[in-house]
């Protein structure tokens, strides 16, 4: 008898998401579907866990705390980053991204050629760093302590 344990997860629904993220094995984490949802990330420590969405009708309200989180796509509308000390790496064409009074970021990385973001910063980022040609339009209310441009 061979037992095999994945340390991937691919989920499409709110009830595949949460239940990954119960599942202590689950190191890379992938949120696709191309529905008009909107995903709730509940609070939790998932430092372990590097989180991919790809989900380009989709809004993302994150409370967690994740080793990375990468978009690749997300809806124009907005993504919510209630969280504290995330990496966030925007590897999208476009979005909209806000980090609210409460939250803060550790970094958020724009890397994708072309990409057209606004970020909506009224918390607090320790560092923004843009690494390729962007058009990225910052609305700052709260506090960034660094901003590279290596583009």
């Amino acid at each position: 008898m061979t037992v095999s344990v994945t340390d991937e997860a691919e989920v499409t629904t709110q009830a595949e998401l949460e239940a990954a993220l119960k599942n202590q094995n689950i190191k890379n984490l992938i949120l696709k579907s191309d529905s008009k949802e909107k995903y709730i990330i509940p609070e939790g420590n998932y430092q372990n866990v590097c989180l991919t969405v790809d989900a380009p009708n989709a809004d993302v309200e994150n409370h967690g705390n994740f080793q990375t989180i990468t978009i690749k796509q997300i809806a124009a509308d907005t993504s919510a980053e209630m969280a504290k000390n995330n990496l966030l790496i925007l590897d999208a064409a476009a979005g909209h991204v806000v980090i609210p009074a409460d939250a803060g970021i550790r970094e958020i990385c724009v890397v994708h050629a072309s990409s057209n973001f606004k970020l909506e910063v009224q918390g607090d980022v320790e560092k923004i760093s843009i690494d390729s040609e962007a058009n990225v339009d910052i609305n700052l209310t709260g506090k960034v302590q660094k901003v590279d441009v290596n583009s």
